[in-house]
């Protein structure tokens, strides 16, 4: 089922971000990555939930979202 879903959003684009914005205004999330200091918790997830809640809602809305998700733990 998860792999069905997949390829909609890959069909529809769900994801991408155009730099011409087709038409829409352009809202971008910069989130820097964690800081390691001990084991991860479920703060950190916590954390990437919201914003994640923050840019879907933002597609929702007729915006153009970039939200690069990229997770660093510092070697």
């Amino acid at each position: 089922m998860e792999e069905e879903i997949f390829q909609t959003w890959r069909h529809e684009e769900t994801y991408s971000f155009h730099v011409d914005g087709k038409g829409r205004r352009p809202f971008s999330i910069d989130t820097p990555p964690p800081y390691a200091s001990g084991r991860w918790h479920l703060g950190g997830a916590v954390h990437y939930s919201q914003i994640d809640m923050i840019a879907r809602s933002k597609r929702m809305q007729g915006y153009e979202v970039l939200f690069p998700m990229g997770i660093d733990r510092n070697g």
